[in-house]
């Protein structure tokens, strides 16, 4: 029904693998000259070389990240109200295909709205926040399952969740749908209408 996805940044893991690669090719280096001052030297010129490089990898990154997310509206969705944020997200489900049952504004018992499809429901907690999310969001989904019955539940932001919150939500089968997630699905539903 809401499939998980969880995919590391790839300049992350750009990041993490430099230094253990600027060690072998200093040790490299060294192998082949047997001059540890000039490996190291040579070494100094191509960690630089590869800093300025990532640096610029990084800010186009982030720039395109920007454009993507401008392009798809996530800086409307980030001065949203919380209901507005509810509605936007039911419409977005709408689109996606699935069936909406809304639930009152108030008392709501941790749940925005009902999704459904191919005989399958799940209740959507909508968190629309400049905070991450805290495990309080996940026991609202929790509670509401149960009290709607409901198959699946799911909490979904346009922001993060705490450590707590991703543990707790692993534990209890709770899927969790981050910015990216969401803006994933935004372009997803934008590119079916295309």
């Amino acid at each position: 029904m809401l499939e998980k996805h969880s995919r590391q940044d790839p300049l992350q893991l750009l990041v993490e693998a430099l230094p253990p690669l600027l060690l072998m090719y200093g040790l490299y280096r060294f192998s082949k000259s047997h001059n540890i001052q000039s490996a190291i030297a040579e070494t100094t010129v191509v960690s630089l070389i590869l800093c300025a490089v990532l640096v610029a990898l990084i800010l186009a990154y982030q720039y395109w990240k920007r454009h993507e997310q401008q392009k798809y509206g996530m800086d409307k969705i980030d001065v949203m109200t919380g209901f507005a944020f509810q509605d936007y997200l039911a419409n977005l489900f709408r689109e996606l295909g699935y069936h909406i049952t809304k639930t009152p504004h108030r008392a709501d018992y941790g749940c925005d709205f009902i999704i459904a499809r191919d005989g399958k429901k799940a209740v959507v907690q909508a968190k629309r926040s400049s905070d991450v999310i805290s495990i309080k969001a996940v026991q609202e989904a929790i509670a509401a399952k149960e009290y709607y019955r409901t198959d699946y539940a799911a909490v979904i932001t346009n922001n993060r969740f705490s450590s707590n919150a991703l543990r707790i939500a692993e534990k209890t089968g709770v899927i969790l749908i981050s910015r990216e997630n969401l803006l994933n699905r935004i372009k997803k539903a934008y590119n079916q209408k295309a």
